[in-house]
């Protein structure tokens, strides 16, 4: 299931980029996510890896998030596995005091074949929580100094 959301901030990328690719700080901002916590040493960057608890209605889904690549503060591609597995990548478009964050991914669907009836609900359900994700990221964004 693919989908792309636009969503513009104000603040600027540099800022947007330090919270957004800060993997660790996801339980902050992102809704369902219970835990990421770094596997291995050093500082994150392309190829790091991340241990991932995320609760979705009825349980917990742990997998292994990967950042594919990162260009600060303009890029961030990342990967995942597990049940729900899929891409994003991240772009942050914008000059000065306003960024828009564009978010492309492709997220394997939960919905049995049998059950394709139900997609539509999954994939409006997914892009509410990623808009209210992205709602939450502002603010954080906004209440962070400078």
């Amino acid at each position: 299931m693919r989908f792309e959301i636009s969503y513009p901030m104000n603040a600027p990328r540099e800022r947007v980029f330090e919270i957004l690719s800060d993997i660790s700080r996801r339980p902050e901002w992102v809704g369902i996510a219970s835990e990421r916590s770094q596997i291995g040493e050093g500082e994150s960057g392309a190829g790091s890896t991340y241990r991932a608890v995320d609760k979705i209605p009825g349980r917990m889904l742990e997998y292994v998030q990967t950042i594919d690549r990162m260009d600060a503060p303009r890029l961030l591609e990342e990967s995942w596995d597990g049940p729900m597995g899929g891409r994003s990548l991240i772009r942050l478009e914008g000059e000065g005091a306003q960024t828009t964050v564009v978010v492309e991914a492709d997220v394997a669907s939960p919905v049995p074949r049998q059950l394709g009836f139900l997609e539509p609900l999954f994939r409006a359900w997914a892009r509410r929580t990623f808009r209210q994700d992205l709602d939450r990221l502002s603010g954080l964004v906004a209440d962070t100094p400078t």
